[in-house]
């Protein structure tokens, strides 16, 4: 890793960080979204909710030595 196949997770956990390779890997807010979670559902106790909504909240791609960029003559076929 990561000449032949690049390694990413999601979480970004502690340990990632510190495996050998590095873990590349997607971080999200938790924080945020334990608060949006906690108002989705108070808000759901107010009543019946009349229409759902699609909430986004950033993520970033943390790359670390699990991942490389792709080579110029890596092709579809070439993974099938």
């Amino acid at each position: 890793m990561p000449a032949d196949v690049s390694v990413v997770g999601y979480d970004d956990i502690p340990v990632a960080r510190f495996v050998e390779p590095a873990l590349g890997t997607m971080r999200q807010p938790m924080r945020e979204v334990g608060r949006t979670a906690l108002t989705v559902l108070l808000d759901g106790q107010q009543g019946p909710v009349q229409r759902r909504e699609q909430i986004l909240l950033p993520a970033e791609l943390m790359v670390r030595d699990s991942t490389a960029p792709a080579t110029a003559s890596t092709t579809a076929s070439d993974r099938l």
